[in-house]
């Protein structure tokens, strides 16, 4: 574990050299150096064969790269279409040069329904050359492809399944409690750089940007971001065996709830069942113990009124949805969305929503990965994408271990299915929050493991885990 945390030390350091100009009279040149000096690292690592530390330097970028941004922000003054948030997406991209090596393969598990979903987000970027969105439309293409092509590259990466998860775990180690204790400050005692980022961006659903009214975005560039990263590395740190996780994960836990992101908390919830469902007798009794704390702690926590009074609103809503905005706009958006797809019924193609949106002539927010997925893609390719979705997921679940199951392993299976579960809400499979249901799938689906029987068609169409080598 040292050498890895060490690794991952290293890799920080990277990232904020990279983007230590940010604070000095040069910060606008780092626009523009920051995203291609963090594809050139990426691109050596890739290159010299290094996936544990290559993967890892992905997600140091999806957590950091937002706050870097906001740093340049304030000294270079704003940008709405801010080119600097490309730097995770051009470092991941360098995992499509393993795609030959996934699909060309004999074997590998989930090529059909890779290749189906591949085949989707064709004919999205195709549909959106066709309308004349032709960066919207890449820069989705990069939000929709590049996740899952991480998933390809730590499959065809099979042999270095042990060192991937070795590096996931010190990486975990370094950014649960980093967000999540930047992300507590940030609610007490919100930054310049911060501030000045959300009265520009005109985001009313972040909060005020003032001391105990901010919905928490931490490091990354929305609420929903911070607390499903927050969602992942809880329940990752919880699966290892380290003392460490009694003191990241009652933060992290801390640093969730003033996110006011309810589909998270119910993520966290459900993740917590499903580790004491199936992770070993250890986990099981972290769980149980973290639960009997939490409840012991809860009144400390809310000692502050107004921190009271927020936190027990948001909770509030979960049952009385008569009195719940987002509720009743995602609901109002689903109504709008069957009368658009009546319109459209093939598709608008990627790049019509979120963050593509800000590169085209109206800005456009759009809660609901179901929704999204159908307006771009249309009647019949939206559910192929789905299917093919469902697909992976199915394989990963259905997993079964040729040996005890890996900390990270256990940890992957029960992530990739909260992020799934949460579909409705956030569009979990595409951009920075898509990365994380992708590389838990990936890990699952390259792990040493035997192929489970079960309706042989889907399991010949989804090339299940590979079997162990022991």
């Amino acid at each position: 574990m040292r050498p890895a945390l060490i690794r991952q030390a290293f890799l920080l350091l990277t990232v904020v050299i990279l983007a230590a100009p940010a604070a000095t009279p040069m910060a606008g040149w780092v626009r523009w150096s920051f995203p291609a000096l963090s594809a050139l690292v990426a691109g050596w690592l890739v290159l010299r064969d290094r996936p544990g530390p290559y993967l890892t330097l992905c997600l140091w970028l999806f957590v950091l790269t937002p706050l870097v941004r906001r740093i340049v922000d304030v000294h270079a003054g704003y940008s709405h279409a801010n080119v600097l948030m490309l730097a995770p997406y051009l470092g991941g991209a360098w995992a499509a040069l393993a795609a030959p090596q996934f699909f060309l393969a004999r074997g590998r598990p989930g090529q059909g329904p890779m290749a189906l979903l591949f085949a989707t987000i064709l004919y999205g970027f195709v549909l959106a050359l066709a309308a004349g969105r032709v960066f919207p439309g890449t820069l989705d293409l990069l939000r929709w492809s590049m996740p899952p092509l991480l998933a390809c590259y730590i499959i065809a990466k099979t042999k270095a399944w042990e060192a991937i998860c070795m590096e996931i775990r010190a990486w975990a180690i370094f950014a649960l409690p980093l967000i999540s204790l930047y992300g507590l400050y940030q609610f007490v005692a919100p930054p310049a750089w911060d501030v000045n980022w959300m009265l520009n961006s005109e985001m009313s659903s972040i909060g005020q940007p003032r001391p105990f009214e901010i919905r928490v975005f931490s490091t990354m560039n929305s609420p929903a971001s911070f607390a499903y990263y927050l969602e992942a590395l809880i329940l990752l740190t919880l699966s290892l065996a380290l003392r460490l996780r009694w003191l990241s994960v009652p933060t992290g836990i801390a640093a969730l709830a003033v996110s006011m992101v309810r589909s998270a908390w119910l993520g966290l919830a459900i993740g917590l069942l499903l580790l004491l469902a199936r992770a070993p007798l250890k986990v099981r009794a972290s769980v149980l113990m973290l639960a009997v704390a939490s409840v012991a702690l809860t009144p400390l926590a809310l000692t502050n009124a107004r921190v009271e009074k927020a936190v027990s609103d948001r909770i509030e809503t979960l049952s009385n949805v008569e009195h719940d905005k987002s509720f009743s706009e995602r609901a109002s958006s689903y109504r709008d969305s069957v009368r658009e797809l009546d319109e459209h019924p093939w598709g608008q193609g990627i790049g019509i929503a979120n963050v593509a949106s800000n590169y085209t002539e109206s800005s456009r927010v759009v809660d609901g990965g179901p929704i999204e997925i159908l307006l771009s893609l249309g009647l019949l390719f939206g559910p192929l994408y789905l299917g093919a979705v469902a697909l992976l997921l199915l394989a990963a679940i259905r997993c079964r271990p040729a040996r005890a199951a890996g900390d990270v392993f256990g940890a992957a299976v029960t992530i990739a299915t909260v992020q799934a579960m949460a579909l409705s809400s956030v569009t979990t499979v595409v951009g920075e929050i898509g990365v994380l249901f992708w590389l838990a799938v990936g890990v699952v689906l390259a792990s040493p493991r035997e192929r489970p029987r079960y309706m042989g068609g889907i399991a010949q169409l989804t090339a299940e885990c590979p079997k162990s080598s022991t």
